[in-house]
């Protein structure tokens, strides 16, 4: 069947007709996507996953941009208690309230990234299709045009990694669209005034989506400039205007979307520090660490390094596509003909990987952050395989594009079957584990009761989205009694869920006996083997 298919998308046919075959082909990979990914969505898990849900859930029911989930930077800050704004407020949120309002917030998010993902391909099968065709005139790529466009758009399409993002309430997936238009607006770009316009809005709709944006937005003017060589007033002009208004974004996106926690430069450098600090280093930190060049240099080290050889060896199907697919890009400075389009695919895969080495070396190294940058990557990769193709050495050699394109699926598909497999069984299982806790929650709590919980073990994301509507107040083992006797007294806490090994214990005055032992949750590290315990708050503090 594979043969059958690569026979007619490699056909020597016109790339600006496309061949119906290449359309059913298309169809079917859009058709197995598609299952592989409701497959393994079967419910709701994870972590940031909570948030995102229960953010448009708050969204629907009119509560606005607030969470119930309060951390100490919150609780210490002077004045009255206030609800947070949500964990990720950004633009994504909005992009999903159409299909969330029609079938929930879960189906929701599915739905929306799913839209997203195959949007994003048939972008970049358009991009494909694009260069083999109109943009390169005289290159003589045209003759495996159609094969390029259909590599590009199941190689995007069945990545592991797509399917895992699809099929999970998170953001990335909707980013990636964004990306893509920007890379097909810069590549038709040239002197178009307007096109430059719409590229600056949809670099603002990105900055919305994820703060990593902002150096691209700001370089727009410079790049504008440098791409009109022969500048004049006008020009100047207009580069003057789009600078202020990437400064304009840069100050009201705070006011759009407020962060519960504004960014700053030293507790960036300080967050996800390997054995030091974790990601969410910012909303825990009561006494802020010193930013030291041992710190920084472990976590670039260490984050380089997860690029290649990741903490787990299974993530290996989302971290060697990508870095193959940026290996073989590279090789764009090198072969094919020059012009202004293979240039500028060059210079937004160099774009593209400088982008999310920055974001990684500073932040952290999660597979996640890859489908951003994916794809300004991929439309240089898949040119390359073309303009390879199309040299005399594979002059009327199809059965090697035949074997690439099998392999090249055998591999993503087996890979998609083992992820949508776990991904299912871990759903079903965080599902029954919720509603347990769903019940023991509804018997021994009222709505409007506050919880601290300790936020030391992956899943207490779950626990506050279970404990919804109550406020769930995120603390750490290791702060001083003081402290906590401040955050009793202003959250106006009731209870507390931890570990029976654990150090709050000791620090909070709590019953000595659980009202609730053994909680249906698997603990990992240091209280591993340990079941969870709900305590009952002896006495509060006044205000």
């Amino acid at each position: 069947m594979v043969i059958r298919i690569n026979q007619e998308i490699s056909r020597p046919e016109k790339p600006d007709r496309l061949n119906w075959r290449l359309v059913i082909a298309m169809i079917a990979v859009v058709a197995l996507f598609v299952c592989l990914t409701f497959y393994a969505g079967v419910e709701l898990r994870g972590d940031d996953q909570y948030w995102y849900v229960a953010d448009v859930e708050s969204l629907l029911d009119g509560n606005g941009v607030q969470t119930n989930n309060y951390y100490p930077v919150h609780v210490m800050k002077p004045g009255p208690l206030t609800a947070p704004p949500f964990v990720h407020n950004i633009l994504n949120l909005y992009f999903v309230l159409p299909a969330a309002s029609v079938f929930g917030p879960y189906l929701g998010w599915l739905i929306t990234n799913v839209l997203a993902s195959i949007l994003t391909a048939l972008l970049l099968a358009y991009l494909v299709r694009k260069i083999c065709g109109s943009w390169c005139k005289g290159s003589s790529l045209g003759n495996v045009g159609n094969w390029g466009v259909f590599m590009v758009f199941a190689g995007y399409l069945l990545q592991p990694l797509t399917i895992r993002q699809s099929s999970q309430p998170n953001a990335e997936a909707t980013i990636a669209p964004l990306v893509a238009v920007m890379v097909l607006l810069y590549l038709r770009a040239d002197r178009n005034i307007i096109n430059w316009i719409i590229l600056a809005g949809v670099l603002f709709a990105a900055y919305c989506c994820r703060f990593s944006f902002l150096p691209l937005l700001l370089l727009l003017p410079v790049v504008f400039l440098v791409q009109n060589r022969q500048v004049d007033w006008r020009k100047l002009l207009i580069s003057t205007m789009l600078l202020a208004g990437a400064l304009v974004v840069f100050y009201i996106r705070p006011w759009l979307f407020p962060d519960q926690v504004p960014e700053s430069v030293e507790v960036l450098l300080n967050t996800a520090i390997p054995s030091i600090s974790d990601n969410m280093y910012a909303f825990f930190c009561l006494n802020p660490m010193p930013v030291t060049l041992e710190n920084i240099w472990l976590k670039v080290s260490t984050n380089l390094v997860n690029q290649v050889n990741p903490d787990s060896w299974t993530w290996q199907i989302f971290y060697l596509p990508f870095n193959v697919s940026v290996l073989i890009g590279a090789a764009i400075f090198f072969v094919g003909k020059k012009n202004p389009v293979k240039k500028r695919l060059g210079q937004c895969l160099a774009c593209g990987f400088l982008l999310h080495l920055a974001t990684v070396t500073l932040t952290q190294n999660t597979f996640r952050y890859l489908l951003v940058v994916t794809p300004a990557i991929l439309p240089a990769a898949v040119f390359v395989v073309v303009t390879i193709f199309q040299s005399k050495f594979f002059a009327g050699k199809r059965l090697s594009r035949y074997l690439l394109t099998g392999a090249v699926l055998l591999l993503l598909t087996t890979g998609d079957v083992l992820l949508v497999n776990s991904l299912r069984q871990n759903a079903l299982r965080e599902k029954q584990t919720r509603d347990a806790l769903g019940r023991l929650f509804e018997e021994n709590l009222a709505p409007d009761e506050t919880v601290i919980l300790e936020a030391i073990y992956n899943e207490y994301e779950m626990l506050a989205y279970v404990l919804r509507p109550r406020k769930v107040m995120m603390v750490k083992p290791d702060y001083q009694t003081e402290q906590y006797e401040t955050i009793i007294k202003k959250s106006r806490a009731q209870w507390l869920i931890c570990p029976p090994g654990s150090l709050l214990l000791e620090r909070m005055p709590v019953d000595d006996e659980p009202v609730l032992k053994d909680l249906p949750l698997a603990l990992s590290g240091e209280y591993a083997g340990q079941k969870h315990g709900l305590y009952r708050l002896r006495s509060l503090s006044g205000e």
